[in-house]
């Protein structure tokens, strides 16, 4: 497959090699904190079957995480928000946003998934190895066949509440008075009843009181935030969620907030821009 690769993993040196046929490969330099040993470097590696992804079309997706030393794949990862890895999918002018959780089976992480529309899409993969640092890989790939959709602008929101899930939900996003480059942005999210009644029983959402993430429009800069504090699995609360970002960059950015109640996840977006 001729697509392109891409990174956003700047606690790390990193170098980009041409993928052959299907495969996609990323590479990073992980310093593993063993004295006297020399750093490990990783590859992460996203392979689709078929070659040339169909729209609408199961595709199967297969990533690894080798050693590059050694070329085995990596069999043991520890938890990152509470799964071995994250997928996150977006098409590239971001009017689609998916949010799996893969588990590894002999190392390698495989999901069927169809493509709503052709075009490109971008995936970021998430994942900590044993003992390593936490890797965080990004792939473009660009899907054929219909049905086709027409590029929508990105543009700021004019009013941070949603109605999501059919109705069901109101979903509220506060924005602090600075917001800006230079100050680091507190974003408290709030959901309620259709009637403006506040959820007060929510469940961990990967073990924290809800999730978020951000990604600036030129799909380039990517935040995987949680709330800083975790909770149990017992935990029942909310209505709200504060998370901390520090944006890298002004510009316009779209941000996913992802509560769960009564084992549903109530997924809401909105675009904010930082000056």
């Amino acid at each position: 497959m001729n697509s392109h690769t891409d990174h956003l993993d700047h606690s790390a040196a990193h170098k980009m090699h041409n993928a052959k046929d299907k495969t996609h490969a990323m590479e990073h330099g992980v310093h593993v904190d063993v004295k006297d040993q020399q750093p490990l470097v990783y590859n992460v590696n996203l392979q689709t079957d078929p070659a040339k992804p169909m729209a609408n079309t199961a595709t199967q997706l297969a990533i690894t995480v080798t050693e590059q030393a050694v070329g085995d794949a990596i069999q043991e990862f520890e938890l990152v928000h509470d799964k071995p890895m994250h997928l996150i999918i977006v098409r590239d002018d971001l009017s689609y946003f998916d949010h799996l959780h893969l588990e590894p089976q002999n190392g390698v992480f495989t999901t069927p998934y169809s493509f709503p529309h052709a075009g490109d899409y971008k995936l970021w993969v998430d994942v900590k190895p044993q003992n390593g640092r936490q890797l965080l890989a990004a792939f473009r790939i660009h899907l054929e066949g219909r049905p086709l959709r027409e590029r929508n602008p990105l543009a700021v929101d004019n009013q941070f509440t949603q109605i999501v899930m059919n109705g069901q939900y109101r979903v509220s996003l506060a924005l602090p008075s600075e917001f800006g480059i230079h100050h680091g942005a507190n974003l408290k999210f709030s959901i309620a009843d259709t009637n403006g009644k506040p959820i007060t029983d929510l469940q961990p959402m990967l073990g924290a009181k809800a999730h978020c993430i951000i990604i600036s429009q030129d799909i380039h800069d990517f935040l995987h935030v949680h709330p800083e504090e975790e909770v149990s699995s017992s935990w029942r609360g909310g209505p709200d969620a504060t998370f901390h970002a520090q944006f890298p960059k002004a510009g316009l950015y779209k941000t996913w907030v992802q509560f769960q109640h009564h084992g549903k996840t109530i997924t809401a977006d909105f675009v904010v821009q930082v000056k």
